[in-house]
């Protein structure tokens, strides 16, 4: 079964488009790696035999910019933080900040917060790894300026990053997750669901609420490959934007226009699910009807809330006809 078109709901996280012959499309390489069989006692028993007092490794990273100095707003100086995330050279900046926090922060007894975090998370086989906000804001403004402001692009970058942290710790670990996706908590500001508008979109958002009703699992494109109908090449795989869906407009190999279909065996697919989100009864104004939204739940956010339950998601949306969010964290 193909999965619903995408025009009209909000999936999750972290993935952008360029531009593929001027039609706004991602193409990837030819050939996607995909996780594989893996000796789960082998891998657990791993990480649990790692030791916990060490400090997270740092992975250096040769910069055409300063090594030493964070990335702030004297350097973007005449950039939008939206233009600043689709720069190569200012995206592998904020890629080794983000490191240089993830691996120094320390608590009050100079112990690494997020080795602990990290390991914890590996043990259990997990794919979310939580970052406070508080604690991004105290080592690296600039970072939790970005993350408040443009989430889906900078949290892709950290995603990247956590990846490649885990993947020094823990080499094999690929193979359980292929993903690490970070959630951020403590985001100091509660937003009320009737009072969410417009210049809410694409932020980071934080609202309470009860679950009032949770859809099935479903599947949804992640990196599509088509069929030209035409000459037979497969065209792919691109990456399917979270906003809109894609759409082929010409063959890169015979020019032709079609017809093109999905290549399901090749095609990559994801799980989405999708709850309601209503105001709790004690913050509805008297004489008013209590307001809802739709959030959407990746990876392993899935089944996370069941209905009557009071949750704290970390949201952010984008722009469609019925615009929902993506649900961030679950508290």
């Amino acid at each position: 079964m193909l999965p619903p078109s995408t025009s009209n709901m909000i999936p999750a996280t972290h993935e952008r488009t360029t531009g593929l012959a001027g039609f706004g499309i991602r193409e990837l390489p030819s050939e996607v790696s995909l996780p594989f069989d893996y000796d789960e006692t082998a891998a657990r028993n791993a990480v649990l035999n790692h030791p916990a007092g060490t400090m997270l490794p740092h992975e250096p990273q040769q910069m055409e910019i300063g090594t030493e100095a964070g990335l702030t707003e004297l350097e973007t100086a005449g950039h939008t933080l939206a233009e600043i995330l689709t720069i190569d050279k200012f995206r592998r900046w904020i890629a080794r900040d983000y490191q240089r926090f993830l691996t120094t922060f320390t608590d009050e007894h100079g112990h690494s917060v997020y080795h602990a975090r990290i390991r914890a998370m590996c043990a259990a086989n997990l794919e979310s790894l939580e970052v406070s906000y508080m604690h991004l804001m105290e080592a690296n403004a600039f970072l939790a300026k970005l993350v408040a402001n443009c989430p889906a692009e900078t949290l892709a970058i950290f995603d990247e990053a956590s990846m490649r942290i885990v993947l020094r710790l823990f080499e094999e670990y690929d193979k359980i997750r292929s993903e690490i996706h970070v959630r951020i908590t403590d985001f100091p500001t509660i937003d009320q669901i009737r009072d969410l508008r417009y210049n809410h979109l694409n932020t980071l958002v934080r609202v309470s609420g009860v679950v009032t009703r949770r859809s099935g699992v479903f599947p949804q494109l992640k990196l599509v490959k088509y069929d030209c109908g035409r000459c037979g090449a497969v065209l792919g795989p691109f990456v399917q934007d979270l906003a809109q869906e894609i759409h082929i407009n010409a063959c890169t190999s015979c020019d032709g226009r079609g017809p093109f279909t999905i290549n399901t065996a090749q095609t990559v697919y994801r799980n989405y699910q999708k709850v309601t989100l209503q105001e709790a009864p004690g913050s509805v104004p008297a004489g008013r009807l209590p307001r809802h939204k739709e959030v959407v739940l990746l990876w392993d956010l899935i089944d996370s809330a069941r209905p009557g339950e009071l949750i704290v998601p970390y949201d952010f949306g984008f722009p469609t006809p019925n615009t929902c969010f993506v649900g961030g964290d679950r508290y």
